[in-house]
């Protein structure tokens, strides 16, 4: 791993759990294990660092999201399920990946808020062009309730994610299974044709 990558992961790592203004040059450099003058050869500030940050987490999770929705082997339904699965509790690192996302969404720091939500708003609207193709596809297979739009069906689908993301700190694992399943079944009923 690169100085630079190593830099970006272990600031994201310090990024979630002590937030924006809990995370410092000096905590950084020293867990990469290198001096500060030389932290500041790579990165100029911590809004750079955080900047950097972002836009891999953005570029990373589209990647991840269109990696799914592209799948030339499974109907629009179930690239819709894959990718509601995916999102299921089920190690650290992706943990660590929700804790850092849904921190800077809802509390963004204040000195680069605009910079991260227009960020966000354009990574959500690539997310929504490639959820509005799996979408229309599921209307032509016949699967997907016409009558439904694909902005209907998509606000629908991340608002039961983000409630399911919101369950995993107060439950079990295997409850929060069982409800995710209760869910994709109300879900799949709602859409259905």
């Amino acid at each position: 791993m690169s100085t630079k990558d190593k830099i970006l992961t272990v600031s994201k790592s310090h990024f979630a759990q002590n937030g924006y203004e809990g995370t410092t040059m000096s905590m950084i450099a020293e867990d990469v294990g290198i001096r500060k003058p030389s932290l500041y050869s790579h990165y100029s500030s911590k809004s750079d660092i955080f900047k950097d940050v972002l836009t891999f987490e953005f570029d990373s999770y589209l990647s991840f999201v269109r990696e799914i929705l592209s799948d030339k082997n499974q109907s629009a339904v179930e690239k819709l399920s894959t990718l509601f699965i995916e999102h299921l509790p089920r190690d650290e690192k992706k943990e660590m990946d929700n804790e850092f996302y849904y921190r800077f969404i809802k509390y963004p720091p204040v000195e680069i808020e605009e910079y991260t939500l227009s960020h966000y708003r354009e990574m959500e609207r690539t997310m929504f062009q490639m959820f509005d193709a799996v979408v229309k596809e599921g209307k032509e297979e016949g699967d997907i309730d016409a009558s439904l739009s694909s902005r209907q069906i998509y606000d629908t689908y991340f608002i039961m994610i983000d409630g399911i993301d919101t369950m995993k700190g107060l439950y079990s694992f295997e409850h929060v299974k069982k409800s995710s399943e209760n869910v994709w079944q109300v879900f799949y009923r709602g859409i259905k044709a």
